[in-house]
């Protein structure tokens, strides 16, 4: 007599113990060969898997995702399918300097898909993005680039020394005229003569003035006092 035994599985039939006689052929449930029995009688039929169920996970930059699959609870029964590790897909930021009216920041690379930041075009490296505040103008003290004149203003334009690009002008106010007093000149009988006025003293000027505020012009013309002539006298003769 000799016993055979058997573990049933998910997809395999198992079976109880039982003996067979190896003269006779005979199953037996007990050694002795005392209760029969029969091959099939002592079958255990397959368990069938215990399923359950995993969601889908999409795969991200770094770590892998799956299919959603099934697995046997009770055997390493699985319909579990891998989805690879997408890797980062990275955009350059190149490295600016701060300017007068704009903030500068360093190199990075950005990940389209995480929206990770990295040193490095692979994405191995994190880092976090840097921004260097706008430095503002800083303005020098001027210089006059337009000379004002007795009635016309100037200008003095200020340029910023971190970007001569910057400027800003000022206008000046015009000089106004330098008042030197012409005292009136009679005329004689053969010479003209002119009025009392004004002249600017300044240098391109020489403007003729009938204040000494120098508020209205004149001109040679409107001055001048004509020649008085000759006054005949008869004298009788002797």
């Amino acid at each position: 007599m000799y016993a055979l035994l058997f573990w049933l599985s998910c997809t395999e039939d198992g079976n109880n113990e039982y003996y067979t006689c190896g003269r006779c052929n005979g199953v037996f449930k007990d050694e002795a060969g005392k209760i029969s029995t029969t091959v099939e009688k002592e079958i255990i039929l397959a368990a069938g898997h215990d399923i359950a169920t995993v969601a889908y996970k999409a795969a991200t930059c770094t770590e892998i995702g799956w299919n959603a699959y099934e697995y046997c609870k009770k055997c390493d029964y699985t319909t579990y399918t891998e989805i690879a590790a997408l890797g980062h897909n990275t955009t350059l930021t190149e490295a600016k300097a701060a300017t007068c009216t704009a903030d500068g920041n360093n190199e990075y690379y950005t990940c389209g898909v995480c929206s990770g930041v990295f040193k490095d075009a692979a994405g191995t490296e994190e880092t976090t993005v840097e921004i260097f505040s706008k430095l503002g103008h800083d303005y020098n003290d001027g210089e006059v680039t337009t000379e004002p004149t007795c009635t016309g203003s100037g200008v003095k334009t200020f340029t910023c020394q971190n970007d001569q690009s910057h400027t800003y002008t000022q206008n000046i106010d015009p000089l106004g005229h330098a008042s030197e007093k012409v005292e009136a000149k009679e005329p004689t009988c053969t010479e003209t003569g002119y009025k009392e006025h004004y002249k600017c003293s300044r240098d391109n000027c020489g403007a003729l003035l009938l204040d000494k505020e120098g508020t209205i012009t004149t001109n040679e013309a409107s001055l001048v006092v004509d020649a008085k002539g000759h006054t005949k006298e008869t004298i009788l003769a002797v």
